[in-house]
């Protein structure tokens, strides 16, 4: 007679069922909180990149003057009115670096992709195998309408 065992193979079997569905939990939950990530980054990216676009549409940047010393510019913008594009901004903007720029607009930790299209003009890396958001923006440039289109963008 068995009396009183304390391992059996009914237990055996219980065990192993709540560590597979306590393993399905957890792999579960972690994925959720991931998708969560993801999803809270790539928000704040298309909030970054939205800020950014405006800022070179419709303001001169911050000092107005910032063309005529790069250097001391605390935000770019490329307007010298709402969206019609100063030639004399672009000019100074295409010839930072990138690095300024991120810097300037706080976007240290990502690349960054800028472009008038229709026009060849191109300043950045495009985002090549990576999660990116792309904004554009209706700009008069050379006394035509055309698109500004800035994405920014980290590798996934």
């Amino acid at each position: 007679m068995r009396r009183g065992q304390a391992f059996s193979m009914d237990f055996l079997a219980a065990v192993v069922i709540f560590m597979l569905v306590l393993g399905l939990v957890l792999y579960s939950w972690n994925y959720i909180v991931e998708g969560s990530v993801r999803s809270n980054q790539r928000r704040g990216m298309e909030i970054s990149a939205a800020r950014i676009a405006d800022f070179l549409a419709t303001t001169g940047g911050y000092p107005y003057n910032w063309e005529e010393k790069p250097e001391n510019a605390t935000t770019i913008g490329l307007a010298g009115r709402d969206r019609v594009i100063d030639n004399r901004k672009l000019a100074a903007f295409m010839g930072m670096g990138d690095d300024a720029f991120k810097q300037r607009m706080n976007i240290a930790g990502y690349g960054f992709y800028f472009r008038i299209l229709g026009q060849g003009i191109v300043k950045g890396s495009p985002p090549d195998g990576s999660v990116a958001s792309t904004i554009r923006r209706v700009v008069i440039y050379n006394s035509t309408p055309e698109t500004l289109e800035f994405s920014i963008w980290r590798y996934a």
